[in-house]
């Protein structure tokens, strides 16, 4: 299996920034890339959708 990216999710927290850290430094041994994504905000439903 050869993995294309690496994504991980991040806030304010210490455990959030050891895992960036650990993606970025695995990235280049796998020849990938890493993403990082911060969700501002909670999601909302509109009625009557799903």
């Amino acid at each position: 299996m050869s993995l294309k990216r690496i994504l991980v999710g991040i806030n304010d927290s210490q455990e959030s920034q050891k895992a960036l850290d650990f993606a970025i430094d695995l990235g280049p041994s796998l020849n990938d890339h890493s993403i990082a994504c911060h969700a501002i905000g909670k999601l909302f439903r509109v009625p009557g959708k799903r």
